[in-house]
């Protein structure tokens, strides 16, 4: 049924007022003519208000209220169901712990549109028994397809109900004040086909009926209420699933005064944006990436940067999922990676870059570890610099130690000022065994070793080289031919000569050239001019002068050897012009013999194991240490002193100074002489007699 409810003593109120104008004719027949369908009109004959409806038939607003109402007819059959308004977001979950806060409702989903009535039923119901003449009612219905009607908004309403309900049309015309506000009235508009509005201002609870889950209610260009699908509405913030038509550097997302822009997720900190003067200037984005840090921190990923605070931690760059997640107390780090720099806490000026690099350390500073898992296992140190992945891995408490290449110095745990570059340097000893404590080493090339566990102060350079122990350097390794360096070596000193371009420097140690066999050595091929090795065969020094193997200071295979300050050969000499010697010691030209000249002693001796022999064409002579001579000497002849010549003599001594001394002895030495020979001679230092040795008897020398 269309129905027009208005109140009818605050109609009169109104038209007398004068805030509502409304037509008035002297009778329901000209009424009916003069009056245009939907205007409501006063019939002074009737002393009633009437609406217009179409075909000229009058409606009137009566005072009284209606007779009961007949049974109502058959429901029709029920509209189909609105569909489902949509589904509010999930409330975040509480934070971990027990009984955490709960989190926040999420809105209503929008309710969907009301189902179309049901058809009316074929079958009216029995017409009611006319009711009693009631008393005047707050409430006139009407019966009719539209309505016009005039009002000032400063009177309309004011607790009056107004119940418009299914119209095809309405025109609300409102003049005064500054418009309607149908909130505060009880104006009702239900099921109204169209409506249309003159007012500077309109507010409107009831809207028409073909709202549906996507549409919005506007008020068009002519100030009529219609439904405009949300997906052609001009946006006027940022739509969440994409924005078109946007102009750069006039829509953008952020603050226009001097805040930080924050982000949430499950109203956690997820993002923020400083200003970025010096005091503060941090960016962080991921969920609570950056916890509360405010002084120039910028944390980016899940996480990264969690713990860092507002007072202690400053000017930090965490980026990665977990990135920097413990830090606090922190200051100027630059940590990059997964995971990276994890465990870090109160700990400043350090690079990490790279998947768990610097996982498990808690402290320490001034670290650079760049590439997965370089310095994984670090606890604490300092100074210490891994490049390459897995380098430095396991190192716990060590300092300064340089790791460059893929698992360079993998193994070492307490370890110190250490050098390694190049892939597995400084890794292992012994093959695959961890070097796991080593200190102050260097190790250039791909998996120079150690020699061992514990070593320190040695230098191994050259692929897969291995040390020799501490305190020791190697250069290449057992494949390694030639070696060249360019200009002098010094070796046991750091004091260069300038002539010299081999420089050996030592109180304890000599040069030790190869050793090898006579067989060895001559199976060298095309040995170089000068080159020498020492001989085991003839325990002697060998060197090739371009034609043959020799040895220093002679010009076969034979030489001097020395015994300590002594020297001695083996064999045969020649001196002179004897180029094949055929005695011991064989010469030509003169043979002088002096005894300590530089001291001026004139003790010494010629002594030999066998007889001395003495061949000579001539004489030989003896001289003294003033050049004067002392004696001579020729075959089956000796002469000591100043020479005379005495042919019937074979030994003679001259001298007018001194006498000859003839061996003195005991008489128990005497008596030892074995097989003495007749004729010799002896002073006997217990007889103090000289004796003389005939006839198998030793016989005293006495004078007469």
């Amino acid at each position: 049924m269309h129905q027009i409810n208005l109140n009818v003593e605050y109609l009169r109120e109104l038209v007398a007022s004068g805030r509502l104008s409304v037509p008035v004719a002297d009778t329901l027949v000209n009424a009916a003519l003069t009056v245009q369908v939907r205007n409501i009109v006063y019939v002074t004959a009737e002393d009633a208000f009437f609406v217009v409806k179409a075909g000229g038939v009058m409606q009137k607003i009566e005072a009284g209220g209606s007779g009961p109402q007949g049974p109502a007819g058959p429901a029709g059959a029920d509209g189909p169901t609105g569909s489902i308004g949509l589904t509010g977001p999930q409330g975040p979950a509480g934070l971990d712990g027990s009984d955490g806060p709960a989190g926040p409702t999420g809105p209503q989903g929008i309710q969907g549109p009301i189902g179309p009535a049901g058809a009316d039923s074929t079958v009216p119901g029995p017409q009611g028994i006319q009711g009693i003449q009631g008393n005047p009612a707050s409430d006139t219905n009407f019966a009719a397809n539209d309505l016009t009607l005039l009002a000032d908004r400063n009177h309309l309403g004011n607790g009056k109900v107004f119940s418009i309900t299914n119209m095809l049309a309405f025109n609300l015309q409102v003049a005064g004040g500054n418009g309607l506000n149908m909130f505060s009235t009880n104006f009702h508009i239900d099921h109204v086909a169209g409506i249309t509005i003159n007012s500077p201002e309109v507010k409107i609870l009831q809207v028409p009926n073909d709202a549906t889950a996507t549409k919005l209610m506007v008020l068009d260009a002519n100030g009529k209420v219609v439904y405009r699908d949300v997906t052609s509405l001009p946006a006027a913030g940022w739509g969440l699933t994409g924005n078109a038509g946007t102009v750069p550097g006039t829509n953008f997302i952020g603050t226009t005064d001097n805040q930080a822009l924050i982000f949430k997720v499950n109203n956690q900190n997820a993002g923020r944006i400083d200003s970025g003067n010096v005091t503060v200037g941090t960016t962080n984005f991921g969920y609570q990436a950056g916890g509360a840090g405010t002084n120039g921190n910028t944390a980016i990923g899940y996480k990264a940067g969690a713990a860092l605070t507002a007072t202690t931690d400053a000017r930090n760059v965490a980026i990665g999922n977990l990135a920097f997640n413990a830090a606090t107390t922190s200051l100027h780090n630059v940590i990059i990676g997964a995971s990276a720099g994890k465990s870090l806490t109160a700990s400043n000026d350090n690079t990490v870059v790279g998947f768990e690099a610097l996982l498990t350390a808690d402290g320490g500073g001034l670290q650079t570890a760049v590439g997965a898992y370089a310095m994984r296992n670090a606890t604490y140190g300092g100074g210490n610099v891994a490049v390459g992945d897995s380098a430095l891995y396991n190192l716990t408490s060590g300092n300064s130690n340089v790791g460059v290449g893929s698992g360079s110095l993998y193994s070492v745990q307490s370890s110190n000022c250490n050098v390694a570059l190049g892939k597995d340097a400084g890794r292992y000893y012994g093959g695959t065994t961890n070097a796991m404590v080593c200190s102050n080493s260097v190790f250039i090339g791909y998996n120079t070793q150690t020699l061992g566990q514990s070593q320190t102060n040695q230098i191994v350079i050259g692929y897969s080289a291995i040390g020799i122990g501490s305190n020791t350097t190697i250069i290449g390794n057992s494949s390694t031919t030639d070696a060249a360096i360019w200009g002098s070596l010094m070796l046991g000193t750091t004091t260069p000569i300038s002539t010299a371009l081999l420089n050996l420097n030592s109180t304890t140690k000599g040069v030790l050239f190869p050793r090898m066999t006579t067989t060895q050595r001559d199976a060298i091929a095309s040995p170089a001019t000068g080159l020498q090795i020492y001989n085991t065969t003839t325990n002697a020094i060998n060197y090739w002068n371009g034609t043959v193997w020799t040895s220093p200071g002679a010009a076969g295979a034979s030489q001097w050897t020395t015994n300590g300050s002594d020297i001695y050969f083996g064999g045969k000499i020649g001196l002179g012009t004897i180029t094949a010697p055929a005695t011991t010691i064989h010469m030509s030209g003169t043979l002088s013999i002096k005894c300590n000249p530089a001291t001026g002693s004139t003790t010494g001796a010629i002594s030999c194991e066998s007889d001395v022999l003495f061949y000579t064409a001539q004489w030989g002579h003896v001289f003294n240490d003033s050049g004067g001579e002392a004696g001579r000497f020729s075959s089956g002849y000796l002469c000591v002193g100043i020479w005379s010549n005495i042919p019937s003599a074979k030994f003679f001594v001259l001298s007018t100074t001194k006498g000859a001394l003839l061996p003195r002895m005991t008489t128990t030495q005497k008596n030892a002489i074995a097989s003495p020979a007749d004729g010799l001679i002896v002073y006997d230092t217990t007889l103090s007699k000289l004796c003389v040795y005939e006839a198998s008897a030793w016989k005293q020398i006495t004078t007469t």
